[in-house]
């Protein structure tokens, strides 16, 4: 019997075939495949979540008062110390209305001393006259005393006479009285002009009214310009502006935010450990830390502190349970690798490395 040729198999059902029989497990093989490395690679415990902890710094104002300089924008770049805004607590018309009430005052002030003044003058000269007045009276006293010691001498000289007494001693002594009385008020007085004499210049009144009252103004003017005045407000930290919540020309009153700056970078990383609570991580512990980027860098960290309490889990790191309520977590810190440059606020996946 002549042997005929095998009838070939088309394409397509040779592709039917491989569909029904190859393809599923090449598809299920494939799919575990990606299982396990999504596994491997992807897929963190659940119990552990952590964001790089963020800085932030709220500049306000302590005074009230009208902005009158913003010095800075959104996103711009600023270092501790620079100036953030100038700050005017007191508008130009209230200023002035101050600056005239205490002009008026110190006006009101400054005719009072003059009148003082011009007392103390009238004073002082009286009381210069008085001790010129004084002084000749002195000048007096020393002619009298002489002409009374004259007179004392000749008295003497008529009780001692040789042929015998001219005059009783009620005539000598009243001589000698005079005399002595003389020379005794000549002394004393003597003394108490000298004593006013040095006292004279210090009574002289002072006559610089109108300089202690312009002094008296500027240091107004100073105090008021002080309280008054422009008031600057600078960065606390290095950082970035991440919100400008008041403008140029915008009214303020005590401790209303004016911008926000927020550090651009962090010394640590922040986790919260989930129920169930076991591990519970010590410091000394090595953590896995990784990103949650398409190429999933991860570098190890350690845990620096250990939380004493229970706090509640930011929003944006667990999903919303039923009624809102925020879900409890022990925090913990943990060092930032520095090959990973994480940024302010990430969250990060976190594998706590068991012993």
């Amino acid at each position: 019997m002549e042997t005929l040729a095998p009838i070939p198999t088309p394409p397509a059902q040779r592709w039917r075939e491989f569909r029904i029989q190859a393809l599923p497990i090449l598809t299920f093989i494939a799919v575990l495949i990606c299982v396990v490395t999504l596994w491997q690679n992807y897929v963190v415990p659940t119990s552990i979540v952590g964001e790089v902890e963020s800085t932030h710094a709220v500049v306000i104002s302590s005074v009230p008062g009208t902005i009158k300089e913003l010095k800075v924008q959104r996103f711009q770049r600023v270092k501790a110390g620079d100036e953030i805004a100038q700050i005017s607590t007191m508008d130009a018309e209230t200023l002035q209305a101050a600056l005239r009430a205490i002009e008026g005052d110190l006006k009101l002030m400054r005719a009072r001393m003059q009148l003082d003044v011009e007392r103390n003058i009238q004073s002082y000269e009286s009381f210069r006259l008085e001790y010129l007045n004084e002084r000749v009276e002195l000048s007096l006293e020393r002619v009298r005393s002489k002409i009374y010691d004259a007179e004392l001498a000749r008295q003497e000289q008529l009780l001692t006479n040789a042929s015998g007494r001219l005059i009783d001693y009620t005539i000598y002594d009243a001589a000698r009285l005079l005399a002595e009385t003389s020379r005794t008020n000549l002394v004393e007085r003597e003394k108490y002009l000298a004593e006013k004499e040095k006292t004279l210049p210090q009574l002289a009144p002072a006559t610089k009214a109108d300089e202690a009252v312009l002094e008296a103004i500027r240091t107004q003017e100073a105090a008021l310009s002080a309280e008054g005045g422009m008031v600057t407000l600078r960065a606390p930290i290095d950082g970035m502006i991440t919100a400008v919540a008041q403008h140029t020309g915008s009214k303020i009153v005590e401790n209303v935010p004016i911008v926000t700056i927020s550090a651009t970078s962090s010394t640590r990383i922040v986790g919260y450990l989930r129920r169930p609570w076991n591990p519970i991580p010590k410091p000394g512990d090595t953590v896995q830390v990784r990103r949650q980027s398409f190429k999933r860098e991860q570098a190890p960290g350690t845990v620096i502190e250990v939380g004493g309490q229970l706090e509640p889990i930011a929003f944006n790191l667990i999903p919303i349970t039923t009624g809102g309520t925020n879900e409890l977590g022990l925090p913990f810190s943990i060092s930032i690798p520095p090959e990973l440059a994480l940024i302010p606020g990430e969250p990060v996946d976190l594998i706590l490395n068991t012993r």
